[in-house]
C-alpha cells in the first residue's frame, strides 16, 4: 500500500494530516509512526475500569451515605445469590444430560449458551461490576497506575465515545498510547463540561467541555481503537486524593507517551497560511538552534543528528526530483508572519501554566502541534516563536531553553525561577500556578526537594503560606520579599506570603537574569528567620535592625513604573518601621498590635545621590548583595544609620 493510501484511510489521526510536497523529514516521522500506530491494534490491557459518572453540570459526585449503604447491602446479596444461581444452572444441565444421554452434545452446548447468557449480565462475574452496577466509582490502587481511554472509531461529525481501562508503568502490557495537550475553555472562554461523553463498557457518562469534545474528533481515527491519555476522563475531577498523586505522574504519562498531541483549538485563515508556510520551510531553514544560543543543543547528539539526516535527504531528493517538483518557493518573508504568529500564539493553550511541561519535558521530536485540520511539528512551532520571543507567549521558549542550559552542581531549588519565568501564565486552580511547573523543577533538580509535592486537599492560603516559607528558608528573606509587588486578593493570607494570582513578580528584582535565584549567593540566610503558627496564623519572625538615617523610595525600583519617589526616613508614618535586610535592601513594616504587616522592599541609601544609582541596577543589588557604594564595608560594623537589633513578629 502507497503512503498516500496509508494517509487517505487515516486522514482523521492528527498525525498524518496533509503535508507540503517535499517535506521528506516530516514525512519519514509521519511513515514511521503510521507504523507504530498499526502495532497497536490488537493490543490488550488488563481489565476495564468502570469510570461511571453521574450526569450533572459540574461534572463528577460522590454518592451520598444512603447510596452507598444500597450499594453495599446490594452487593451483599448479588455475591451470596452467585454461588446459588451457578449451582442451579449446573445441575439443571446436568439433569438434561442425564435424561437425555443421546443428545448430550446439544445439551453440553446449550449448557455454554447458558453461561454466556449468564455472563452478559451486568452485576454477573465481579464485585467490581458489582459496585458498577450500583454506581460507585472503583478507585486507582497501584502506586503508578492511570488509566487509559480507547477512543472508539468514528466519523468526525459522529458522537464521541469510547472505553477506560486501567495501565501501570510496571507493567509489560501497557498499549503504546498518545497524551493529548488541550485547554479547557475554547476561544471564547467556555470551560464549562457540558458536553456528554458516553463510556460503552461502563455505560456511564462523563461529562467534558466543548474543547475537549472537538479534540476527540480530532484525534479519532476511522475504522479502529485509539488510546490517549486525556486529564478530565482519565482523571478523577472530584477525589482530591486522587488528583494530588495523577499530577505527580503526569510529567511521566507524558514523557512515555508515544506521541503527545497539543491542540490549539480549530483554524482560521491566518492559522491555514502560518502552518503551510512553517511546513514549506526547509530544514536547513529551521534556525531555531542558534536564534536562542542554543549552542548546548549541539552537544545532543540525538537532535544534531536527526537534523543532518533530514538536510540531506531533502538535498538527495531535490537532485533526484528537481527543483520544481521538490517544493514550492515561499514568496513570503518571515516578517510577513509575525502578526499571524502574535495572534496564534495569543491563543489559550500557550497561556497554560500546564501546558509548559507537557510541551517542554517530552522529547520535542515527538510532539505534535495542531490546529484545526493543519499539523506542524514542534521544531517548526520553536521556529514560529521566534517572532515573538519578547512577547509573553515568549516564555515558553524560555522554559524550552532553561530546561537545556541547566547547570549542574547547583545545590538550589529551581522552582522559584520557574515561578518567575511563568508570571504570566494562566491556571483555573490558583494552586496550579505552584503544581502546574513542579515537574519542571524536580527535572532541573534531579531529583532533589522530594517534599515539595502537589496536595490538593490543603488550601489555597496554606499552599501559599507553605512555599513562600521555603522560599525564605532556600533563598533568603532578601530575595524573596523583593519579588512581591502588589498586596494578595486572596483573603487569610499572611502579608509576607506571595500571592501568585495576582501580578508576580517585581521582574526588575532579578534582572532577566537566568536561574537567578537557584545560582544566586546565599547572602542573607541565616539565624534570623523563624516560622510559627499562631492563633491560626504563619508569623514569620525576622531579627533585624531598624533604619533610622538615610533615603528610600517605593516605587523607583518596581517594574513598570517610570519615576523615582525619593523619601526621607523623616517621612515615615508612625506606623511605618523600615529594617535592613541586608545593604540597600529594606523591608518596610507597619505596626498593628503586637504584630508587623508586609508592605513591601524598599531600595535604601545614606545619600540621595545614591538612590538613581541603586535604581539602575537593583537586580544587582538583591541577587549579588552589590549594595551602595557609601555602605561598602559597614557590613558586620557598627553603623550610626542602624539601631540595635530587634525581634519583628510579621504576619
Amino acid at each position: 500500500m502507497s503512503v498516500k493510501k496509508i494517509r487517505h484511510n487515516l486522514v482523521p489521526d492528527l498525525k498524518l494530516y496533509s503535508m507540503p510536497r517535499g517535506d521528506e523529514g516530516t514525512a519519514s516521522d509521519s511513515i514511521a509512526f503510521m507504523a507504530h500506530e498499526l502495532l497497536d491494534k490488537g493490543i490488550r490491557i488488563q481489565h476495564l475500569d468502570p469510570h461511571t459518572v453521574l450526569s450533572r453540570k459540574d461534572g463528577y459526585r460522590k454518592p451520598t451515605f444512603k447510596q452507598c449503604c444500597l450499594n453495599q447491602l446490594l452487593t451483599f446479596f448479588i455475591l451470596i445469590s452467585l454461588p446459588i444461581i451457578w449451582v442451579v444452572i449446573i445441575f439443571t444441565c446436568l439433569l438434561f444430560i442425564l435424561r437425555k444421554s443421546s443428545k448430550a452434545n446439544h445439551t453440553a452446548g446449550e449448557f455454554a449458551a447458558y453461561l454466556i447468557f449468564f455472563n452478559m449480565l451486568p452485576f454477573s462475574i465481579t464485585y467490581e461490576n458489582c459496585q458498577l452496577f450500583c454506581g460507585n466509582r472503583k478507585r486507582l490502587n497501584g502506586v503508578d497506575e492511570f488509566r487509559l481511554l480507547a477512543i472508539s472509531p468514528g466519523s468526525f461529525d459522529s458522537s464521541v465515545r469510547g472505553g477506560l481501562a486501567t495501565a501501570s508503568f510496571s507493567s509489560n502490557r501497557r498499549p503504546a498510547y498518545g497524551a493529548l495537550s488541550y485547554p479547557w475553555a475554547d476561544e471564547i472562554g467556555d470551560a464549562e463540561r457540558s458536553v456528554n461523553f458516553l463510556c460503552e463498557e461502563n455505560t456511564g457518562i462523563i461529562q467534558i467541555t466543548k474543547n475537549c469534545e472537538v479534540a476527540i474528533r480530532r484525534l479519532r481515527l476511522p475504522n479502529e481503537k485509539r488510546w490517549v491519555w486525556i486529564d478530565t476522563i482519565c482523571i478523577d475531577q472530584s477525589s482530591e486524593a486522587e488528583r494530588t498523586y495523577q499530577v505527580s505522574m503526569m510529567s511521566k504519562i507524558y514523557m512515555s507517551a508515544r506521541r503527545v498531541v497539543v491542540y490549539t483549538s480549530e483554524r482560521t485563515a491566518h492559522t491555514d497560511n502560518l502552518f503551510d508556510w512553517l511546513n514549506g520551510l526547509k530544514t536547513k531553514d529551521i534556525n531555531f538552534l542558534s536564534n536562542w544560543d542554543l549552542g548546548c543543543f549541539t552537544g545532543d547528539f540525538e537532535i544534531s543528528m536527526d537534523r543532518f539526516w533530514s538536510v540531506n535527504k531533502e538535498r538527495l531528493l531535490k537532485l533526484s526530483s528537481g527543483h520544481r517538483a521538490y517544493k514550492q518557493d515561499i514568496k513570503l518573508t518571515s516578517l510577513a508572519h509575525i502578526e499571524p504568529a502574535k495572534e496564534y500564539f495569543s491563543r489559550r493553550w500557550f497561556n497554560r501554566v500546564w501546558a509548559l511541561q507537557e510541551f517542554a519535558l517530552p522529547d520535542v521530536r515527538n510532539i505534535d502541534v495542531i490546529c484545526g485540520t493543519k499539523s506542524i511539528s514542534a521544531i517548526r512551532a520553536l521556529h514560529a516563536l521566534f517572532f515573538i520571543y519578547q512577547d509573553s507567549s515568549g516564555s515558553m521558549i524560555r522554559i524550552f531553553v532553561l530546561l537545556r542550559k541547566k547547570m549542574k552542581g547547583l545545590k538550589k531549588s529551581h522552582l522559584l525561577d520557574i515561578l518567575i519565568e511563568t508570571r504570566d501564565r494562566q491556571a483555573g486552580d490558583p494552586r496550579d500556578k505552584i503544581f502546574g511547573v513542579l515537574s519542571i523543577a524536580h527535572y532541573l533538580d534531579e531529583g532533589k526537594f522530594l517534599e515539595l509535592k502537589a496536595d490538593y486537599e490543603i488550601s489555597i492560603p496554606e499552599i501559599y503560606a507553605n512555599y513562600s516559607a521555603f522560599f525564605i528558608q532556600h533563598h533568603g528573606p532578601g530575595f524573596f520579599l523583593s519579588l512581591i509587588k502588589y498586596p494578595s486578593r486572596i483573603s487569610q493570607l499572611p502579608s509576607w506570603v506571595a500571592d501568585w494570582s495576582v501580578s508576580w513578580p517585581n521582574y526588575n528584582a532579578v534582572g532577566g537574569r537566568d536561574f537567578a535565584a537557584a545560582s544566586g549567593p546565599s547572602i542573607d540566610m541565616d539565624s534570623g528567620v523563624s516560622f510559627r503558627k499562631e492563633n491560626g496564623c504563619h508569623v514569620l519572625t525576622l531579627i533585624r535592625s531598624r533604619i533610622i538615617q538615610g533615603y528610600f523610595t517605593r516605587n523607583g525600583h518596581i517594574n513598570g513604573v517610570n519615576d523615582t519617589t525619593m523619601e526621607s526616613l523623616e517621612d515615615l508614618r508612625e506606623s511605618e518601621v523600615l529594617i535592613e535586610i541586608y545593604p540597600g535592601v529594606a523591608a518596610l513594616l507597619n505596626k498593628e498590635d503586637e504584630y508587623y504587616i508586609f508592605t513591601q522592599v524598599c531600595l535604601h541609601t545614606l545619600s540621595e545621590s545614591g538612590v538613581e544609582e541603586l535604581v539602575g541596577r537593583w537586580g544587582s543589588v538583591v541577587i549579588d548583595a552589590k549594595g551602595p557604594k557609601d555602605q561598602m564595608g559597614l557590613e558586620g560594623k557598627f553603623s550610626k544609620h542602624l539601631s540595635l537589633v530587634e525581634t519583628f513578629n510579621i504576619r
